[in-house]
């Protein structure tokens, strides 16, 4: 049904036919809502590289998704899905207003910006001992 092509394998294309969609459309709603919510990022400041950023940027983008009711849930959800990705122990700040932080970080994972309304500020921590217990 899915795997046209009989490989083991199937694609997005596949996938999606064989569920009764227009690909174009909804890959097209995809990449237009991405795009919309890349236009709410602000890079204040940090030293992740540019994909670091952009995986960042689409974690928190799925976390706001599921997560948007409830602050203390949507930056706990983000912390553990960055320590998934990225190794532990990742440290998740979000900010409505104003607010000055003094932290350390392993180099290149420190990155501070605005989406929309609120301010994040997210880095992975030298050790184990500065993290928050899950």
């Amino acid at each position: 049904m899915f795997d046209s092509e009989g490989n083991g394998e199937i694609d997005i294309t596949e996938f999606l036919l064989g569920m009764g969609l227009k690909p174009e459309q909804v890959l097209r709603k995809v990449s237009t809502s991405q795009l919309e919510a890349y236009k709410k990022v602000q890079l204040i400041a940090g030293d992740a590289s540019e994909e670091m950023q952009k995986e960042i940027i689409n974690i928190l983008i799925r976390v706001m998704r599921l997560y948007a009711s409830s602050s203390q849930q949507l930056v706990e959800q983000l912390k553990i899905r960055l320590d998934k990705r990225f190794g532990p122990i990742w440290q998740c700040t979000m900010i409505r207003g104003a607010y000055t932080t003094c932290n350390a970080h392993v180099p290149g994972t420190n990155m501070c910006f605005r989406f929309g309304d609120l301010a994040f500020i997210l880095f992975k921590s030298a050790n184990g001992e500065h993290g928050a217990s899950e």
